[in-house]
Order: C-alpha cells, then sequence, then structure tokens
C-alpha cells in the first residue's frame, strides 16, 4: 500500500509498466495510439503518449504527432491503485476517478491491457478484506 502514498507516486514508472503489461498482454500487435493525461502531477510530467506500431510499444512524453485513438485521463493515483487491484477499472469510470475517450473497441482493448501489477494479488487480498485490512 506504500506504493500509492502522494510522495511515492511516479507516472514515468507506472507508463513503463503499463508498456510492459500490454506487450504481455499482447496487444503490441494493434496499432493504435493512447494518450494519458495525469491530473495532480507537475505539468511537465502530465501528458504521456503509448505508440503501438510493429509489435512494439514506444513511450513519448511529447506529442507524436499521430491520430490519437483513445484518451484515459484521471489521477495518477488512480491508475497507480488501479494497476494495484486497489479499485477495479469499472469502479473508477462509474465514480468518475477515470475518463475513457474513444471508440468502444479501444476502451474494450484498455480493459484488456492495462493489466494488473505483479503486486496485485496482495492488492484484491486487501480489497476483498475490507478497509479494516487496509489500515
Amino acid at each position: 500500500r506504500e506504493i500509492t502514498r502522494e510522495e511515492n507516486l511516479d507516472p514515468d514508472v507506472l507508463m513503463w509498466e503499463v508498456r510492459r503489461m500490454a506487450i504481455n498482454a499482447g496487444d503490441a500487435a494493434d496499432d493504435r495510439v493512447v494518450e494519458f493525461r495525469l491530473d495532480g502531477v507537475p505539468t511537465e510530467r502530465r501528458r504521456y503518449w503509448l505508440v503501438f506500431e510493429a509489435g512494439d510499444i514506444d513511450i513519448c512524453v511529447q506529442d507524436p504527432g499521430h491520430e490519437v485513438d483513445l484518451w484515459v485521463q484521471g489521477t495518477l493515483k488512480t491508475l497507480v491503485e488501479i494497476w494495484l487491484g486497489h479499485l477495479p477499472l469499472k469502479q473508477a469510470v462509474e465514480a468518475g476517478r477515470l475518463q475513457l475517450d474513444g471508440p468502444k473497441k479501444e476502451i474494450a482493448a484498455f480493459a484488456r491491457w492495462y493489466g494488473l501489477s505483479h503486486f496485485a494479488a496482495e492488492g484484491l487480498r486487501l480489497t476483498a478484506r475490507g478497509p479494516e485490512a487496509r489500515g
């Protein structure tokens, strides 16, 4: 749970993990561009693009100039909580903590490749036990 403390949140680390998860999920083969807009972080670290192309995924911190297929907006903390299994993706979207803007096909793909961290098993265990287990 220490990872979600504000002083431990790092958008660069999250984006590298997201890239790794998407490659492992096999979604790197589908050409797409996803723009992440992170709220609550310094301006220079607020926008990231994942460019899925030719079986690989590039992380860009400047607009790569491609048409965007999916926009993802929320706080860095929300994205990390989803990644750790502390917050289900569907619940984050329904609560307005995460906005996904794009075609249904791309939103469905995001739900596939924005997988859970190897730390998520512990996060899911704590979530199942309730708030008292989270301290």
